[in-house]
């Protein structure tokens, strides 16, 4: 007997599919056009995805993208030995560094998300499964990116948030926040401005052999006085670099 395919179904399908397709999301003006069906329908058909975890909704704007449950099935060997590598790195930096904690994000959909954290009252622990949203410029995860990203990356996540709007108050300039972003580049890693007295916040870039941005480190640190501040800041950048080169070395293996 011949199977009557099920139109839902299908849509359905083709949703997942199209949204697979596109890393940086897709509007569900955008999903509507891809099965020809009204919004309101296609909401209900792509929801039904969020609800089982197959996909994941973004706000700011809203947008769909691949959700966490899909990950877990199909991430591949390299996939899975990137995580390895990161997080293992991770491991040993709050083992390290007292008193640190280590951040790692990735830029998912349209979004720079902090994935997992290595927390500093248990070295060696890396809890997954965070998926929190950074804001634009102001934080080291989105800072980092922003430093390495290729232009067209760049330019579509800066027209979508504008410097004016998220990330003047923080730096009080676009100079000083290009010099700030040309420090990076030249150093490798950057402390970022604004934090309290006794703390210090790193941004690390970790790059895949060859080149070319994958994620980025955050190292929260506290200091008991200015004299111990101003040497855990040079602990911290060389920490922070050694282990940046480690990461990328042991991706090529």
């Amino acid at each position: 007997m011949k199977c009557k395919p099920v139109q839902s179904l299908q849509r359905g399908l083709a949703l997942f599919e199209a949204i697979a397709k596109r890393r940086e999301g897709m509007t569900l003006k955008e999903l509507a056009a891809v099965i020809g069906c009204s919004a309101p329908a296609t909401f209900h058909l792509v929801g039904t995805l969020v609800e089982a975890g197959y996909v994941q909704r973004l706000d700011s704007p809203a947008r769909y993208i691949v959700g966490s449950k899909w990950r877990q099935l199909t991430e591949s060997k390299q996939q899975d030995h990137f995580y390895q590598v990161v997080y293992e790195a991770m491991r040993e930096l709050s083992k390290a560094l007292p008193h640190t904690s280590v951040h790692f994000s990735e830029y998912i959909g349209d979004s720079v998300i902090v994935r997992a954290d290595a927390p500093e009252d248990a070295p060696g622990l890396v809890r997954e499964g965070l998926n929190h949203i950074l804001p634009p410029y102001a934080s080291a995860g989105s800072f980092a990116h922003l430093a390495f990203w290729p232009e067209e990356i760049r330019s579509t996540y800066q027209s979508r948030y504008q410097f004016e709007v998220y990330g003047l108050n923080f730096w009080g300039s676009y100079d000083a926040y290009a010099s700030a972003i040309q420090s990076l580049r030249d150093e490798g890693v950057y402390f970022m401005p604004n934090i309290p007295d006794g703390q210090l916040k790193l941004a690390l870039p970790v790059f895949r052999p060859g080149g070319g941005i994958a994620a980025a480190l955050t190292l929260h640190a506290k200091a008991s006085d200015t004299q111990a501040c101003a040497h855990l800041q040079q602990t911290l950048k060389d920490e922070a670099l050694r282990m940046g080169r480690m990461i990328t070395d042991n991706l090529s293996q």
